[in-house]
């Protein structure tokens, strides 16, 4: 990169696809932040690039197989500054930057800054996030629904916990609150989340203290394949139960249409409520009939159902 060799500024890889920079820290820490400079003399310069922490060796130089143990990851699309800050506050071991195309990956500096994990000792630790006194958090399905679990070890000076969701891992919304029961013990706490969505649900953890200080975990994922309509009973006699858990809160008609396209039913909802909504199809004469969902003026489903004699 520069002449001589020996003037060079900066540590530089090979002309790859995702070429990665790694560095192991030789045990796990409480990682708070990075500093990343970029070079400052020359043309070629880091962007578009991932940073990844894991707890445990990476295993590949795929970018989405070391995305997939990261314990904490951030995507900069972006050009490198000189430096740069990003906030982790997570717990790791292995610290590595990955361009997320072809290019060379060039660094000038890099600063970790954190501190050894505490000596006390854990409940069944979780490496994904370092939250004082916290020593699990996670996300499991639970039917049709995700079940949020946190451990503390105790909360005397924690104030409440906010539970976080997102569909696209960057713009959260607000889930639920709860209150620190504020005790000398190790406490359990969960939070159900009754409308996630077909797809990738992505979850965190705030903690906020009394003196107002806050920590998030490691984000958390789970995946649901829901169908976008469902229709219960089917075939039935009487009522036709319509469960949208795609569109709750949002605008829509239901149409419903016999085999000849006669709409037979039409409502607006301004609100699709949470619970299933309920139609007395009783009087209808048996046969097949069509239903017709759309929401927010533009997103249409439709799916059969079938009226039997009483």
């Amino acid at each position: 990169f520069t002449t001589p060799a020996s003037a060079s500024s900066v540590s530089a890889t090979n002309y790859d696809y995702q070429a990665w920079w790694e560095v192991d820290l030789g045990a796990d820490y409480n990682i708070e932040q990075l500093k990343i400079w970029n070079r400052t003399d020359g043309q070629d310069q880091t962007s578009d690039f991932h940073i990844i922490i894991s707890s445990t060796p990476f295993t590949s130089g795929d970018l989405n197989s070391a995305l997939a143990q990261a314990s904490y990851s951030f995507y900069d699309q972006g050009d490198l500054g000189t430096p740069s800050s990003y906030s982790a506050n997570t717990v790791g071991r292995y610290v590595r930057l990955q361009r997320n195309g072809q290019g060379y990956m060039i660094l000038a500096e890099v600063e970790i800054i954190g501190c050894a994990l505490s000596s006390a000792p854990r409940i069944a630790a979780d490496p994904s996030f370092a939250i004082p006194d916290m020593v699990q958090f996670d996300v499991r399905k639970q039917g049709q629904t995700s079940e949020l679990t946190w451990v503390m070890t105790q909360d005397v000076d924690v104030d409440y916990y906010q539970l976080e969701v997102s569909t696209d891992r960057k713009n959260f919304q607000l889930l639920g609150k709860v209150s620190a029961d504020q005790v000398r013990f190790a406490r359990n706490y969960y939070l159900t989340d009754f409308t996630p969505i077909s797809g990738a649900n992505y979850y965190r953890l705030k903690l906020v203290k009394l003196n107002g200080a806050n920590y998030y975990t490691a984000i958390k994922r789970i995946n649901f394949d829901f169908e976008n309509v469902l229709l219960y009973p089917n075939p039935t006699n009487d009522k036709l139960y319509i469960s949208l858990r795609n569109s709750i809160s949002k605008h829509a008609v239901i149409e419903i249409y016999n085999y000849l396209g006669q709409l037979q039913y039409q409502k607006e909802y301004t609100a699709i409520p949470l619970a299933p909504l309920s139609l007395n199809v009783g009087k209808y004469v048996p046969g097949i009939y069509t239903i017709s969902i759309k929401t927010d003026g533009k997103r249409r489903f439709s799916k059969q159902f079938v009226v039997v004699d009483k």
